[in-house]
């Protein structure tokens, strides 16, 4: 029963990217969007992080893709990808997938982790080139990065927060924040989106109230 369940959750994946507009003429698409964007999330859920892992897992897992849509030239290379993930609307790619993460578990309570990380090997040899700095909204209970900010330094978080928490939709929700942005107007926000909140007070806040 499990096995059916799983099943149908992911053939209807390509539904919820149905929104999502493709820039693309018409005549020259060789891989309609939806099926690009169910590539991309399957293998994004299966940890890999830039293009030229997903385009691998393309071809390694085509078999398994031909079940859930025609791909009938395959599965696109890395440097198309790069393309077409560049010109399609982030902010609605990600209303579309947070859609999908909430009709999993509809009925479950969120547990949603806001804590900024820098991500590994993404500086450069020069000083000049800083490391990447993610803010990511994790609901835990659900394994899934709901939304995410990046941002020039780690005292530019609280900016990226406020932006998050009004998207998310977070009644119901507990939400915890790390001790950085531990400050009346984070708690505020998640209050006033219907949430609750968990502060981590180890240490004395860098982001101003």
């Amino acid at each position: 029963m499990e096995q059916v369940f799983v099943t149908d959750r992911l053939a209807l994946m390509p539904e919820h990217f149905g929104a999502v507009g493709d820039p693309r003429e018409s005549c020259k698409v060789r891989y309609p969007l939806r099926e690009v964007l169910f590539l991309v999330t399957c293998a994004t859920i299966a940890d890999c992080d830039d293009c030229d892992r997903i385009a691998d897992r393309g071809i390694l897992h085509r078999d398994f893709l031909k079940e859930y849509g025609k791909f009938c030239f395959g599965t696109p290379k890395e440097d198309w990808l790069r393309v077409v993930l560049n010109r399609i609307d982030p902010a609605l790619f990600e209303a579309c997938f947070t859609a999908r993460a909430r009709g999993l578990r509809p009925g479950a309570a969120d547990l949603i982790a806001l804590d900024g990380k820098s991500l590994r090997r993404s500086s450069g040899t020069g000083a000049r080139i800083r490391p990447v700095h993610l803010v990511p909204a994790r609901a835990s209970t659900r394994r899934l990065v709901l939304a995410q900010e990046a941002v020039k330094a780690r005292d530019s978080e609280c900016a990226a927060l406020r932006a998050i928490l009004e998207r998310l939709t977070l009644r119901g929700a507990r939400v915890t924040i790390d001790a950085i942005a531990a400050n009346p107007t984070m708690a505020g926000a998640v209050l006033a989106g219907g949430g609750d909140c968990l502060l981590a007070l180890n240490h004395q806040p860098a982001c101003p109230a």
